[in-house]
């Protein structure tokens, strides 16, 4: 990727464009925002033990983010919690030229959270996921988006929780690995169906046997069967993550391009 203050990295949408060598461009909150054209979608990847911030997180906060903040039971949680839509505020209020404190949060179609206030001159389609020290905010004007970002590692259950929770032919695909790429098969398909449940909005609602995605790390993502899903289905794209890390992003089959930041 060639770096610069008025580019980020570019992802074309098209089938082999899940498989991708490229970071994240850095931008700070005192540049203006890179414009987002229509049938882009750009990508934010925010770090949430060094927050990219002017003032602390809670300064950000409306009273029910803050009230969401302190029920958690671990002050590491609160801590990242309020780090990300700290910055999801920042990233967000750049685009509409507001203060991040005056954006207003509310229920969208199917309780999807949506812009609220204030009125936008078009509409703006987000969606922020956040896993251990890392945060992924999708910000688009084309249709919905999914985003996941999930911290990798090995667990006891995890093939219990597969069989519960995957498609029996994805299953079968991850069973089908060697043993050393299962932990990476297992997140490669948790953050590929987690971007297609966001971007559908019904959340449990959906059934995740309804649909499959490709579960093989080293392959594009790729969503192999659709029923259930809206028609068209989204087009799914796994997106560069650190290491320890894996992400995946589903947007309109109409986007043109996906571009990376790094708010820092």
């Amino acid at each position: 990727m060639q770096s610069g203050t008025n580019y980020g990295s570019n992802l074309s949408a098209d089938a082999s464009s899940s498989r991708f060598a490229a970071d994240y461009e850095r931008r700070s909150l005192g540049q203006d925002p890179p414009a987002l054209a229509e049938g882009e979608v750009h990508v934010w990847r925010l770090s949430l033990a060094e927050p990219a911030l002017a003032r602390a997180p809670e300064d950000y906060l409306d009273a029910e983010e803050r009230a969401r903040a302190a029920r958690f039971a671990r002050p590491e949680l609160a801590e990242r919690f309020s780090a990300a839509h700290a910055q999801m505020r920042a990233v967000l209020g750049g685009y509409l030229g507001v203060p991040p404190t005056d954006l207003r949060f509310g229920a969208g179609a199917q309780g999807k959270p949506a812009l609220s206030a204030p009125a936008q001159p078009w509409p703006l389609d987000f969606n922020l996921s956040h896993s251990g020290e890392r945060a992924l905010l999708a910000v688009g004007r084309g249709g919905p988006l999914g985003v996941d970002i999930e911290a990798t590692r090995i667990f006891d259950t995890m093939d219990d929780l597969a069989r519960r929770i995957f498609a029996p032919a994805e299953t079968a695909a991850l069973e089908a690995l060697a043993p050393a790429r299962r932990v990476a098969g297992f997140f490669a398909c948790w953050t590929r169906k987690e971007a297609v449940v966001k971007a559908d909005g019904r959340g449990l609602s959906l059934p995740l046997e309804s649909f499959v995605v490709r579960v093989d790390p080293d392959m594009p993502a790729a969503l192999l069967r659709t029923d259930g899903l809206a028609d068209p289905p989204p087009a799914l794209h796994d997106l560069p993550a650190p290491a320890g890390y894996r992400a995946a992003i589903a947007v309109p089959q109409a986007t043109r391009a996906i571009r990376c930041f790094a708010l820092a």
